[in-house]
């Protein structure tokens, strides 16, 4: 480390303030050169261990790609140099401070496996540009694609920034207990099912051999059959992909619980307060089920 710290080897030619962050014992340490009277900085590290070999001067502070972006690569290329693989590991807060501070102060990686990424490209307007796919459709359009069925996609209404706890859990069981025994009645089996409790939010996702019309009215039903099932977020793909909707069958669209209007229009002008969408998520629960209310009351969203 001494030997690295006095090296004169400068990326630009100018006075420069180095800063020498060492890792552990067996582990290469890295440099960062801070430009005199400017806001440029630099970062190199060693390419072989305990020698004075390094990489060539990276300048960090650009307008490149920003720290803690999700960047995909070849499924050929394995182990890109400079970057670190989003799944779900922890990494050495002192090697990456940088990546530690955008990530929340937190040394754990997202994990690629789960929807737990965040945007891959941001576009300040409801509607993306056309080629562009909403993240939260990926996996929707693989499955059609890939199995050319009706597709059925459960999420749950939950408001406020927690999408999973103890409530939500009980809400997303009594979901896949009904849609269970309809496919039962109907004598259906899922082509493919994935079920993922995330802590982002719970999703289900249903391949199913039945017609997407059909699928589509009795969802529509089981909406419209319990209070608990107002807290559902059923949607019904066709085979071509297309979403199929309550105004597909001169339905209007879902009311919202708070004040029995337009749903989708209190959510995207946020009339309601949270505290006030909980309560009326609580009654729907108490409904048909006390026990949860009493057992929940104090774990709000």
């Amino acid at each position: 480390i001494t030997q690295a710290s006095r090296s004169q080897n400068l990326p630009v030619s100018t006075s420069c303030h180095i800063q020498v962050i060492a890792g552990g014992d067996g582990t290469w340490c890295r440099q960062l050169a801070y430009v005199a009277y400017s806001t440029d900085v630099y970062e190199r590290h060693q390419t072989s261990y305990q020698t004075d070999s390094w990489s060539a001067w990276k300048k960090l502070n650009t307008d490149g790609i920003p720290t803690g972006a999700v960047v995909s690569f070849p499924r050929a290329v394995t182990n890109p140099v400079g970057f670190l693989k989003a799944n779900g590991s922890t990494f050495n807060q002192q090697t990456f401070p940088d990546l530690y501070r955008v990530l929340g102060n937190s040394n754990q990686l997202p994990d690629l496996t789960r929807s737990d990424v965040g945007m891959t490209a941001y576009f300040a307007v409801d509607n993306i540009p056309t080629g562009w796919i909403a993240f939260d459709e990926i996996l929707q359009q693989q499955l059609i694609t890939q199995y050319g069925q009706t597709l059925l996609c459960i999420t749950l209404t939950a408001v406020g920034g927690v999408k999973k706890n103890a409530l939500l859990d009980y809400v997303f069981r009594k979901a896949l207990e009904n849609l269970t025994a309809l496919f039962t009645q109907l004598n259906i089996t899922a082509v493919k099912e994935i079920i993922r409790p995330l802590e982002t939010g719970h999703e289900a996702y249903f391949v199913l051999p039945i017609d997407a019309r059909t699928l589509k009215v009795l969802m529509i039903d089981l909406e419209e059959s319990i209070p608990l099932a107002r807290l559902w977020d059923l949607d019904v793909f066709n085979a071509k992909g297309n979403l199929l909707s309550r105004t597909d069958f001169d339905l209007s669209p879902r009311t919202c619980l708070v004040c029995g209007e337009n749903a989708k229009i209190c959510a995207r002008t946020r009339k309601h307060e949270i505290d006030e969408i909980v309560d009326k998520i609580f009654q729907a629960i108490f409904s048909i089920q006390p026990k949860p209310v009493a057992n929940f009351a104090s774990k709000r969203f």
